[in-house]
This record gives structure tokens, sequence and C-alpha cells, in this order.
């Protein structure tokens, strides 16, 4: 495998290759020699250089002119080659997920890891269903700004939300009533949209281990019977035990 197909392997553009595989070949080497070797317009080259040097590929050896050699730490590339498979991975798993949604037949149900894209799902869904329920643990998973996201929605639509998490909480002078506060912490997330979809991540170690998505009717009503025990069973205990432990005034 040539040199410049290898840099291309890994990320690089056609002009960026040509120029690492240059500078490999010969071992360092001025702007103006890599414009006249690799066709590439000087003014060119220097922002391709400039680039490099700011994500440490190249390095810069100072004299008039400068002259630049290929960073010979090869976890540089490594590195590099790592955070490339990460981000094509998430790119397949974007589209599968992309792919899996849009061809969701009545009554399916699939899993997913991604919680870069069970926020997307959940903030997509959030803004176009009339009905929410929802049991959010912490809104840590969701990101802090999806409780405004929801604040702006209770305007729109019949929206129960359900929660454990204090600072959500504390953040009102009264608290909204379509939020409820429940004490215990229960290990999982779980959103119903519209009656027709449902959201459900399994968080284990304080992180979330898998996500379920389900248009199955069955599994509908029978995670529906489960929020609403949070939010009426639930909530009445954790208001009965706040009661009875509060101290009364005399």
């Amino acid at each position: 495998m040539e040199l410049e197909e290898c840099f291309k392997n890994l990320g690089f553009n056609t002009r960026e290759s040509k120029i690492l595989s240059l500078l490999l070949t010969v071992n360092e080497s001025t702007a103006k020699d890599i414009s006249i070797k690799t066709g590439i317009k000087t003014h060119h080259v220097y922002e391709i250089i400039e680039r490099l040097l700011e994500k440490g590929i190249i390095i810069k050896k100072q004299g008039r002119p400068a002259r630049y050699l290929v960073n010979p730490d090869i976890e540089t590339f490594r590195e590099l080659a790592r955070d490339y498979i990460e981000e094509i991975n998430k790119a397949l798993n974007k589209l599968e997920m992309a792919l899996k949604l849009k061809n969701l037949p009545s009554h399916a149900t699939l899993f997913f890891k991604s919680q870069k894209l069970l926020v997307k799902i959940i903030r997509k869904h959030t803004l176009n269903s009339s009905i929410i329920q929802a049991y959010i643990p912490s809104f840590k998973y969701l990101g802090e700004d999806y409780i405004n996201l929801l604040d702006k929605q209770s305007n729109y639509c019949d929206l129960k939300v359900a929660t454990s998490d204090k600072d959500i909480i504390r953040r009102y002078l009264v608290t909204p009533p379509y939020i409820r506060y429940v004490e215990v912490t229960f290990p999982f997330l779980l959103l119903i949209f519209n009656d027709t979809t449902v959201i459900f991540s399994v968080i284990l170690l304080d992180d979330i281990i898998t996500s379920l998505y389900s248009t199955n009717p069955k599994l509908i009503r029978e995670l529906s019977t489960v929020f609403n025990h949070i939010w009426t069973d639930d909530y009445l205990r954790t208001m009965y035990k706040l009661r009875i432990t509060s101290t009364k005034e005399y």
C-alpha cells in the first residue's frame, strides 16, 4: 500500500495525504518545496500545514525558511485511528437507527446503545407529541436543558413528569402540576409518547446500558402501568414520608 493511501485510510483528505506522504519520504521540507513537489499551490500548503500543526500531525523546525516533518510518534496516529473508527461507528449506528425507525413495522421493538441517539429521539418525540408521560430519575441523562423543553411543551401538550432529581424540583418556587417528585430512584428511564410509542432505558452504575424503542401496544400498556404506579402510588408514598418526617410547628 502506498504511503498516500495509508494516510487516506486514516481519514486525511487527498491534499493532506500528498503532503504527509512527501514529508515522510524526504524526511523534512519547506512549504515552497512541498508546493513544487506536490503541485499544490503555496497558500493552500500553508493552510494545510497550519491545520496539521494544530492536530500535532506534523512538527515545525524553526529557521529561514521553516521546515516541516511528520510527527514520528506512532501513538499520535494510533489515537487518530481510534477517533476515526469511533466516528465511523457513531455514523453507522446513527444510520442504522434512522433506517430502522424509517422502516419500523407496526408493533415493533428495537434496541440500541447510543445515549446521544437516545437524547435525539426523545427530543424529537417531545416536540411532536400531544401526550407525554415520563419518569426521569435524573435530568443529567438527557441534558439539563431538557427540563426547559418540557416547560415549553407543557403549554401545548398533556404532560406528566415524575422525577427523583431533587435539583430539578428545587429550581421552582412552586413545583408545576405536571412534575411530581418521587423519593425512590429507579434504575431506568421511561417515556411514553401519545400512547403509541415507548422508550425505556436501563441504567446501571449511573450509566445507560441499553435502550428500547417500541410501538408494540402490549408493551406500551405494561410500561404505562409502571408509569401510573410511579405517578400515583410512589408519589403519594413520598409525600406521606415527607409529611411525617417534617418538623411540625407549634
